[in-house]
């Protein structure tokens, strides 16, 4: 873009060098010069596995690289370089993070199954209850459904 004073930082930069404009993107620069990285790889294969003619997938990718600028419009920085392959999602497993917690209960060490966080059931919590508050394990009232109602002794 000619004439166009370039800021003295981008407006997202992709990198901690503060070269390129990650928002560039989003704005309207090219990805790539000739729909050749691993972005345009993939919506190229995905169309041709959807069924559309090879022609007309060449055809589309002309037509939406036609009028790409070459740098962000707002600060004038170029955008990150093309993807030579896509980068890995993030695993959804978080076991072995220690910030999710134990996978074993803190009362017995049997271990949890999927929902539980801390114990295994009601007499580990009832018993950590006891430990922690200082009240009997049969300190409470339950109703015919074994719900708890109330709470007995707790002085």
């Amino acid at each position: 873009m000619i004439g166009l004073p370039r800021a003295a930082a981008p407006c997202l930069g992709a990198d901690r060098t503060a070269q390129q404009c990650v928002v560039a993107l989003l704005h309207g620069a090219g990805c790539c010069a000739n729909a050749t990285c691993a972005l345009c790889q993939t919506t190229r294969e995905r169309m041709l596995s959807r069924g559309f003619d090879p022609v007309r997938v060449a055809a589309m990718m002309r037509r939406t690289r036609r009028d790409l600028l070459d740098a962000c419009p707002v600060c004038g920085f170029p955008p990150p370089p093309p993807f030579i392959e896509i980068p890995p999602l993030p695993r959804l497993d978080r076991s072995d993070n220690p910030l999710t917690g134990s996978s074993a209960c803190q009362i017995c060490d049997r271990p949890l199954k999927p929902p539980q966080r801390k114990f295994c059931g009601s007499e580990c919590w009832l018993e950590h209850r006891r430990r922690t508050e200082g009240w009997g394990a049969g300190g409470d009232r339950r109703n015919e459904r074994g719900r708890r109602v109330a709470r007995f002794g707790a002085e």
